[in-house]
C-alpha cells in the first residue's frame, strides 16, 4: 500500500497481486499480456456506464513496454470552435483561444441576427467597372472579452478600398460588386478585428 499527500488531497494506492485500487476504487488488473481497466464509458446518446477495457503491451527484447494497444474506442472530437458557449472547455484543451477569437459579425460575409449596422459610402469611378470606395460603418454587436465576460457596444469602422462591378447573365442578379476594403480603424477597437475585408454584393 502507498499513500501520497499533495496539499489537502490524500491518495491511497493498494496493490493486491496484479490488482490495483486507488482510494478503494478499482483501477486495473494486470495480466501477462497487459492489463484490464475499469473505466467509465461515454456514449454518443449521452449515456454513461462503467465497463472493462483491455490494453495489450508490446515489449522490446529487454522487456520494456514500447507501445500500448487498447480495445477502447474514443469517439470524442476535440475541436476549437471558438464559440463563446464552449469557451470554458476549449480553454482547457487549447492555447491562445481568447487572444485569437473575434466577433462573428466582424467576419466578412457572415450573416447574423445578433447585430445591427449602419453604413455610409461614396464611390468614384476610376476606369470602366473599377471604383474607389470609402465610407464609415457603425455595427452594434456582442463582443466576447473573455470566457466569462461579454459586452455589447457600437463598433466604428472606417473603410477604403477598390470595388469592381461584374455583369452577370442572370434573371435574378443583374450585377455583382466585389470589394476589397481596409478598415483603418480596426486597430482602435476594444478587441482587434480583421483589417482587410473582402465582400461580394448582388444587384437585383
Amino acid at each position: 500500500m502507498k499513500t501520497t499527500v499533495e496539499g489537502a488531497k490524500t491518495t491511497t494506492t493498494l496493490y493486491v497481486g496484479g490488482i490495483v485500487y486507488q482510494n478503494d476504487t478499482l483501477q486495473f488488473i494486470g495480466h501477462e499480456e497487459g492489463r484490464v481497466r475499469w473505466t467509465n464509458h461515454r456514449y454518443l446518446n449521452g449515456a454513461t456506464a462503467y465497463g472493462f477495457e483491455y490494453d495489450y503491451f508490446l515489449k522490446d527484447h529487454l522487456g520494456n513496454t514500447r507501445m500500448v494497444l487498447t480495445q477502447e474506442k474514443d469517439t470524442a472530437k476535440y475541436m476549437a470552435t471558438m464559440e463563446a458557449a464552449y469557451r470554458t472547455t476549449e480553454n482547457q484543451l487549447f492555447y491562445n483561444i481568447p487572444q485569437s477569437s473575434y466577433p462573428r459579425a466582424s467576419v466578412s460575409g457572415y450573416l447574423s441576427a445578433e447585430g445591427v449596422g449602419l453604413r455610409s459610402y461614396v464611390e468614384f469611378n476610376l476606369k470602366k467597372t473599377f471604383y474607389a470606395t470609402g465610407g464609415f460603418e457603425y455595427n452594434y454587436q456582442q463582443t466576447t472579452v473573455s470566457s466569462q465576460q461579454t459586452t455589447s457596444e457600437w463598433l466604428q469602422s472606417g473603410l477604403i478600398g477598390i470595388s469592381k462591378v461584374i455583369a452577370i447573365k442572370s434573371k435574378m442578379f443583374k450585377k455583382t460588386k466585389v470589394q476589397l476594403l481596409w478598415d483603418f480603424l480596426s486597430y482602435e477597437q476594444p478587441i482587434r478585428t480583421q483589417p482587410l475585408k473582402f465582400r461580394v454584393g448582388y444587384g437585383f
